[in-house]
């Protein structure tokens, strides 16, 4: 869960943060007009220093093998966030999940048993919020043209999967999702070039930044995959949806400023 709080009468904002969502504030450079992007709040993840080390040293160095059982640093390896609401699998003594979650069909039953197996010392999980505050005023003095982008963990992996196909082939280092999200805002819709013989984006909503935003990051990172899916038939259509698996993507774009510039 990500969110702000904009008091536009003394340009002042708060953001707060619980998760793996992304808060970013994406500003007009005054000299070249190119966009600066910045993530404003932490990612709860194991993948966050922070992070994993809080989670760590909150619980006894014997569990530490337990705690992070792969590579992606998840919680038992089976839960990515280290910071939520919900997931009480985590945050409540193993007695809970045996008596009651277990009996309650969800998406999380496939982590009962890992959970049953490591949970000792609980919580793992906590719901404490990353809170911040940022001044908006010199960037409205500047004609910076201050735009604000609320997203989920699954525009991330879009961006970062793009960022890493922006890298082949050169000996630069590959531009962040965040810059990547920036870079794709206010972009016209791109054409679909796995659907030559047909333009798609006449029946696609206008004037909507998010949609616009999440459209050309979809058709722009996984192309290939995305034509397959939607011009399959039948049962292959099944079979294609397989490959096609992508986090939730929900996305939020905000002007607290209107101007005429992109």
């Amino acid at each position: 869960m990500a969110s702000v709080l904009i008091d536009k009468s003394e340009n002042r904002m708060w953001v707060c943060g619980v998760g793996d969502s992304s808060v970013v504030l994406s500003c007009k450079n005054s000299t070249d007009s190119k966009r600066k992007s910045v993530l404003l709040n932490t990612h709860h993840t194991g993948h966050t220093p922070q992070e994993y080390h809080r989670v760590t040293l909150e619980h006894p160095s014997h569990e530490r093998g337990n705690i992070w059982l792969d590579e992606e640093e998840r919680i038992f390896g089976t839960l990515s966030m280290t910071r939520s609401f919900g997931d009480f699998m985590y945050k409540l003594p193993p007695f809970f999940t045996a008596k009651l979650f277990c009996l309650v069909p969800s998406t999380a039953m496939k982590s009962v048993e890992s959970v049953l197996k490591y949970n000792r010392t609980p919580p793992y999980v906590i719901a404490d919020p990353f809170v911040r505050f940022v001044d908006l005023a010199g960037l409205v003095s500047k004609d910076e043209n201050p735009v604000v982008i609320i997203y989920t963990d699954g525009l991330e992996a879009l961006a970062y999967k793009l960022s890493t196909l922006l890298l082949k082939g050169t000996e630069s280092s590959a531009p962040s999702p965040v810059d990547v999200v920036g870079a794709f805002l206010g972009q016209p819709l791109h054409p679909l070039t796995w659907a030559p013989s047909k333009d798609y984006t006449d029946v696609l909503p206008g004037n909507n930044e998010a949609f616009a935003l999440m459209y050309n990051l979809f058709t722009k990172a996984i192309p290939d995959k995305l034509g397959a899916h939607l011009m399959a038939n039948g049962n292959d259509s099944d079979k294609r949806a397989e490959d096609l698996y992508i986090d939730d993507v929900t996305v939020l774009v905000f002007r607290p400023f209107p101007t005429s510039n992109v």
